[in-house]
């Protein structure tokens, strides 16, 4: 916690993150501090802080734009959705190693649903221990507030997804 008892950031070591995974969350922006509209919804790091994986937000006046990076994965993509503070955001990722898919799903709306035949590749840079980091990136902080993260052991459907993160639907947010 801050000097006011608030965290502002948390992180989560994750031993034994398994190869293919989902991590599903809800993210709100209280207000962008500065004219940079963007904020790391989380990184996965090695033991020395170095980042393995993220997913990042970007707020244009117009749309929002979502990076994913895992190792040698990356790709942006762009939702119509404008990105407003005070809203939640409700965001899942996954990766299937075995398949090379790669689901981003943002507010019920798929985003991402493609091969990447990189992640099917031997990843000799992942650590065998990932520290999930939420709220901030290495020493800069965002002022977003994080709710219902869930870390599954496999790649969800693209359908479990989508109603994981549709707001007011029976699965949103469950664990």
């Amino acid at each position: 916690p801050d000097s006011f008892g608030e965290f502002t950031g948390a992180s989560l070591t994750k031993p034994d993150m398994p190869k293919d995974f989902t991590i599903c969350a809800a993210y709100m922006v209280e207000a962008w501090t500065t004219s940079f509209t963007s904020a790391y919804l989380f990184c996965l790091n090695d033991r020395d802080g170095d980042r393995w994986g993220y997913v990042k937000m970007f707020g244009d006046k117009t749309h929002t734009e979502f990076s994913v990076y895992f190792s040698r994965v990356s790709f942006t993509v762009i939702s119509d959705r404008v990105l407003f503070p005070l809203t939640w955001t409700r965001v899942c990722v996954s990766l299937d190693t075995v398949s090379g898919y790669v689901v981003l799903v943002s507010n019920g709306e798929v985003l991402e649903d493609e091969v990447h035949v990189e992640a099917m590749e031997e990843d000799k840079w992942r650590p065998a221990e990932l520290d999930m980091v939420l709220g901030k990136s290495r020493s800069k902080e965002y002022t977003v507030i994080i709710s219902q993260v869930n870390i599954f052991s496999s790649p969800l459907t693209t359908a479990r997804m989508v109603a994981q993160t549709d707001a007011g639907g029976e699965e949103c947010g469950a664990p």
